[in-house]
């Protein structure tokens, strides 16, 4: 299994009713702001959610084989709080909307900086993703296809210093083992790296892989 990740190459704010936009601190823009860790934040204060709207990553454009299959997305999101901050919703967008599931762990933000990872390597975060545009699945090298991200606030302030997505592909046909792998990450299982092992899971795919 190949990796690529990126960070975004856009991004936009727009506030759930009620709330305020973010803003930026010691960054030209919002996206200088989150595309890079670099200790220039993207900060929201009050009590309210709020989006950190759809950033792209048009960076996938060249970087992923056209003929990838995509098997798993992770979402990292590097930050702090100097209140009570959790995030309330990641989801995957695509064309300006929110997509998949909501990979939010609910948990609450600490005061010194440190990167919380959402979905696997594995986790394809409730869809069908390819690398280009084959229908009905979510193209991720779409320029529109990128992540959601809302906080809810209990007073302080919020901090983003970067967000990057990690995409895991394979490039050829399939393997026994990548094939296991896949199966076992639907049920929640950690992957196998031999038929031979003596562990439960390897034993049970071994038995199982020809059927």
């Amino acid at each position: 299994m190949a990796s690529i990740s990126a960070y975004p190459t856009e991004a936009n704010t727009e506030a759930v009713s009620g709330g305020t936009d973010w803003d930026y601190t010691g960054s030209p823009s919002l996206i200088a702001a989150i595309n890079a860790s670099d200790d220039a934040y993207a900060t929201c204060d009050g009590e309210k959610s709020y989006w950190l709207k759809c950033c792209n990553f048009s960076d996938f454009t060249a970087g992923i084989p056209t003929t990838a299959r995509i098997v798993g997305l992770e979402v990292w999101v590097e930050g702090k709080s100097s209140g009570t901050t959790i995030d309330n919703e990641i989801y995957l967008c695509y064309k300006g909307e929110r997509i998949g599931s909501n990979r939010a762990h609910s948990v609450s933000w600490t005061s010194v900086e440190n990167t919380m990872t959402h979905g696997g390597s594995y986790d394809t975060w409730g869809l069908r993703l390819t690398a280009d545009y084959t229908l009905p699945c979510v193209a991720v090298k779409d320029e529109s296809f990128g992540v959601h991200i809302s906080v809810k606030n209990d007073g302080g302030t919020a901090s983003i210093d970067s967000v990057k997505m990690v995409v895991h592909y394979l490039e050829n046909q399939d393997t026994e083992i990548q094939i296991c792998n896949e199966a076992l990450a639907k049920i929640g299982e950690p992957p196998i790296t031999s038929l031979e092992g003596t562990d439960a899971r390897s034993k049970n795919c071994a038995l199982s892989y020809s059927s």
